[in-house]
C-alpha cells in the first residue's frame, strides 16, 4: 500500500483520476457478480415481524432470514424455485407473497416447515411448466386458508393436480388462467372451500356435480368466461354468484322445492333475452341484470322471430314452461333490495309488480327505451287494481330513469312511491306542467302530457339535466323538500318568478350550468340553505338577486359575461364562501376591488391562474394574478366625475349670467321708450335712442312727429 501511494504521488492528475475510476468500476462489477451468484445475507428491509424483499431483482430466496418473522414479501423479483434450505427456519411465517416472479417449481419438502402459514400468494408466475411434479404441493400446510394461483396459465388438469388434498383451503383464486371446463371431482381436494374465484378464464362448460362436495361454498365468481346458458342452477348453499360478462342467453334453476340461500346474483353484461327463472324459494336481495337484451320482463306472444325460435328451442331441450317460470320469478322477489336493469331494451316496465317487491329500495331502469309510466296491469297474477290507487311501495328510495324517452311523470307515481328520495331523469324529454289550470278535466289532461313533482314529500335529489326544458313554472315542486336540483344543459331555460319558492327552505345544491341563461331569466328567491351554486357557461352579467341570505360555500361563475362582481353581495359571503371559479369572463382590469376583497377573505379561487381581465378602452387583456401592466389605460372615475361636474356647473353659471345681462339691457331700453312716449326725455336723449335694438330686432318709435327706427 505504501508503494502504491508513493507511486500515485508522481502520477499526473489525469492519470490519478483515471486509475481511481477504474478501481471504483471494478469494485462495482465485483459486488454485482457477488449479488447474482451468491445468496445475500440481508438484502431486505425488516419492519417489526414483516420482511420486505420486493423489487430487489432477487433470483433466490435470501438465506438466514430471521426465524421470528410472520410476513415475507418476495414479490416482483426473478425467483424461479422455492428451495427447502431457504425456508426451513421460517417456522412462524403466516403470510408468504411470491407473486409476479418467474416461479416454476416448489421443491419437495420446501413448505414442510411452514406449519403456521395461513395465506400464500403465488399469482403471476409460471406454475404450469412443472405441474406434474407438484401434485399435492400444499397438502403439508395444515393451516393454509388463502391461496392465490391467479395468472399462471393453468388448465383444469393442472388445477386438479395442485389442489390434491389441500383440505385446509377456504379461499381460492384461480382467475386469469386457461381453464376451459369444470369437471366433476376437480375440487374434491378442497372440500371446505368458502370462496372460489374462477373469473377471466375460458370456461364454457360446467359438468354436473362439479361443486357437489363443496357444501360450505358461499361465494362463486365465474365472471368473464364464455358460458352460453345455465340450465339447472342447484347450489342451494351459495350466497353470492357472479356470472357477469359471459354470453348467457338463459338462466334457469331446477324445479326443486329446496330453499336457496342465494342473496347476490350478478348476470350483467350478457345476452339475456328474458328475466332469469329464479328459484321458487330464495333470499335474493341484489340482482344485477344490466347490459343485457331484455325487452320485457314477462314474455308475451308478441315476440320477434329470433326470440320465438330461441325460446322454443330452449323449452324443448329443458322441458320447462319458460314464460310461467319467469312470471313466477318476477312476482316473488319478496326480499329484493336492489334491482338493476340498466342498459337493456325495455319499452315498458310492469310497475304493478312493485307492491310485491315490498323490500325494494333501489331500482335502476337507466339507458332503456321507456317512453311513459303506466300502472295498468296486464297480468293475471296482478289482481284487481284500479288506476294505481291501491298500489303502494313505501320502501323504494332510489329510482334511476336516466337516458330514456320519458316525457311525463304522472302524479300517481308519488302515490305509488311515497318514500322516494332520489330520482334521476337526466337525458329524457320531460315537459313540466304550467302552474295554471281552470277545470278538473284540464288538470287531468295536463298530467297525462306533462310532469309535476308536487306531493313528493320525501324527495331530496332530483336530476333534470338535458331535458330540453325551456320554462320552469311555479308550483312544480309544491310540497317537496328537494335539497339537490340539477337543471343544467337545458338551453334557454327561463326560471319564472316564484318557480323555486317551494324549495326555498330546503334547497342546498343547485346546478344551472350550460343553459345560456341571461340575468333576466335567472329569477331566484331567497334560498336560505343554499350552499353550492353552479352558474357556469351562461350569459350572465350579474349575480342573481336575493342570494345575499344564502350561506354560500361553493360558487361557479366561469364562462359568463361578468365585467365586475358586486362587492356588497360577495362581502356577505366572506365567512361562508370556501371555493369559487371565475375564469373565462371579460372582467374590467380597472375595477378589480372585488377581487382584493375575495382574496383578503381567504376564499379559494380554484382557477385564478386561468382568469384574465380586459382594459375596456383598448381590449388589451392580462392575467388577474399579475400586477397591472397597463394601468395608464384606466380612467380614474373620481377625477373624471369631479372635472365633469365643475365644467357643467361653470357652464350653467355662465349661461345664467348672460341671460341676466340681456334681460337687464332689455328692461333699460323699454323704460327709455316709455319715457320718450310721455315726453319726459330731454332732446339730447333722443340721439341715444336712434339706434336702439333688442335681441336683433329693430325698434321704431316717434318723437316730435318724427319716426325713429
Amino acid at each position: 500500500m505504501y508503494c502504491v501511494q508513493r507511486t500515485m504521488i508522481f502520477l499526473g492528475a489525469s492519470v490519478r483520476k483515471s486509475l481511481r475510476c477504474s478501481l471504483w468500476l471494478a469494485h462495482i462489477i465485483f459486488m454485482g457478480l457477488w449479488h447474482v451468484n451468491a445468496d445475500p445475507a440481508h438484502p431486505c428491509f425488516q419492519s417489526l415481524s414483516e420482511m420486505k424483499c420486493q423489487h430487489l431483482s432477487l433470483y433466490f430466496v435470501p438465506r438466514n432470514l430471521p426465524a421470528n418473522i410472520k410476513k415475507l414479501d418476495l414479490s416482483h423479483n426473478f425467483i424461479q424455485t422455492l428451495a427447502g434450505l431457504s425456508m426451513s427456519s421460517l417456522n412462524n411465517l403466516e403470510y408468504l407473497d411470491v407473486h409476479d416472479n418467474h416461479l416454476e417449481t416448489i421443491e419437495t419438502g420446501t413448505l414442510d416447515a411452514l406449519s403456521h402459514l395461513q395465506s400464500m400468494n403465488l399469482a403471476s408466475n409460471r406454475l404450469h411448466k412443472c405441474f406434474k411434479s407438484q401434485r399435492g404441493a400444499f397438502n403439508c400446510l395444515p393451516n393454509l386458508k388463502i391461496l392465490n394461483l391467479a395468472n399462471n396459465n393453468l388448465d383444469s388438469d393442472m388445477v386438479h393436480c395442485y389442489l390434491s388434498n389441500a383440505t385446509s383451503l377456504v379461499h381460492l383464486d384461480l382467475s386469469w388462467n386457461a381453464i376451459k371446463e369444470l369437471f366433476s371431482g376437480m375440487f374434491d381436494g378442497v372440500p371446505w372451500l368458502s370462496e372460489l374465484n374462477l373469473s377471466n378464464n375460458f370456461i364454457d362448460r360446467i359438468e354436473s356435480g362439479t361443486f357437489y362436495l363443496l357444501k360450505d361454498l358461499r361465494v362463486l365468481n365465474l365472471a368473464a368466461n364464455t358460458m352460453q346458458c345455465i340450465s339447472s342452477f342447484d347450489l342451494f348453499h351459495l350466497h353470492s354468484l357472479n356470472l357477469s360478462s359471459n354470453v348467457l342467453q338463459f338462466f334457469l334453476t331446477n324445479s326443486s322445492q329446496e330453499h336457496y340461500q342465494l342473496q347476490i346474483l350478478d348476470l350483467s353484461q350478457n345476452n339475456l333475452l328474458f328475466f332469469p327463472a329464479l328459484p321458487r324459494f330464495h333470499r335474493l336481495q341484489h340482482v344485477n341484470l344490466s347490459g343485457n337484451c331484455i325487452a320485457e320482463l314477462i314474455p308475451s306472444p308478441n315476440f320477434t322471430e329470433e326470440h320465438r325460435e330461441a325460446l322454443s328451442w330452449y323449452e324443448s331441450v329443458a322441458e320447462v314452461d319458460f314464460a310461467s317460470d319467469i312470471e313466477h320469478a318476477v312476482s316473488h322477489l319478496s326480499h329484493i333490495v336492489d334491482l338493476n336493469l340498466r342498459n337493456n331494451k325495455l319499452t315498458v316496465f310492469p310497475w304493478y309488480f312493485l307492491p310485491k317487491m315490498n323490500t325494494l329500495q333501489h331500482l335502476n331502469l337507466a339507458e332503456n327505451y321507456l317512453q311513459n309510466i303506466t300502472f295498468t296491469p296486464t297480468s293475471k297474477i296482478s289482481g284487481p287494481m284500479k288506476g294505481g290507487q291501491s298500489l303502494n311501495i313505501s320502501s323504494l328510495k332510489v329510482l334511476d330513469l336516466q337516458d330514456n324517452k320519458i316525457c311525463c311523470i304522472p302524479q300517481g307515481l308519488f302515490n305509488l312511491l311515497p318514500g322516494i328520495e332520489y330520482i334521476n331523469l337526466k337525458s329524457n324529454n320531460i315537459m313540466l306542467c304550467p302552474s295554471h289550470h281552470t277545470t278538473k278535466e284540464s288538470a287531468t289532461a295536463r298530467e297525462e302530457s306533462c310532469s309535476t313533482f308536487s306531493g313528493a314529500q320525501n324527495l331530496r335529489y332530483l336530476n333534470l339535466k338535458n331535458n330540453g326544458i325551456r320554462h320552469l313554472p311555479p308550483r312544480v315542486f309544491d310540497q317537496t323538500s328537494v335539497a339537490y336540483l340539477d337543471l343544467s344543459h337545458n338551453t334557454g331555460l327561463d326560471i319564472q318568478e316564484g318557480a323555486l319558492q317551494e324549495v326555498a327552505q330546503s334547497l342546498q345544491i343547485l346546478s344551472l350550468n350550460s343553459n345560456w341563461m341571461t340575468s333576466s331569466q335567472t329569477r331566484l328567491p331567497c334560498l336560505k340553505w343554499l350552499k353550492s351554486l353552479d352558474l357556469s357557461n351562461n350569459r350572465l352579467t350579474e349575480i342573481p338577486a336575493n342570494l345575499e341570505c344564502s350561506p354560500m360555500e361553493s360558487l361557479d361563475l366561469q364562462i359568463n359575461y361578468f365585467q365586475i362582481l358586486d362587492e356588497g353581495r360577495t362581502s356577505l359571503w366572506r365567512y361562508s364562501l370556501k371555493h369559487m371559479t371565475i375564469s373565462s369572463n371579460p372582467f374590467d382590469c380597472c375595477s378589480l376591488a372585488w377581487l382584493d376583497h375575495l382574496l383578503a377573505a381567504k376564499i379559494h379561487i380554484k382557477d385564478l391562474e386561468e382568469a384574465y381581465c380586459v382594459y375596456v378602452e383598448t381590449n388589451i387583456s392580462e392575467a388577474l394574478t399579475q400586477p397591472p401592466q397597463h394601468s395608464q389605460y384606466c380612467i380614474h372615475w373620481k377625477d373624471y366625475y369631479l372635472r365633469t361636474g365643475i365644467i357643467i356647473i361653470s357652464g350653467f353659471l355662465t349661461l345664467c349670467s348672460a341671460l341676466c345681462y340681456i334681460s337687464k339691457k332689455r328692461r333699460e331700453k323699454f323704460c327709455m321708450i316709455c319715457k320718450l312716449r310721455r315726453g319726459k326725455v330731454a332732446p339730447e336723449a333722443t340721439e341715444q335712442a336712434n339706434t336702439s335694438t333688442s335681441e336683433g330686432k329693430q325698434v321704431c318709435f316717434t318723437v316730435s312727429n318724427k319716426e325713429f327706427c
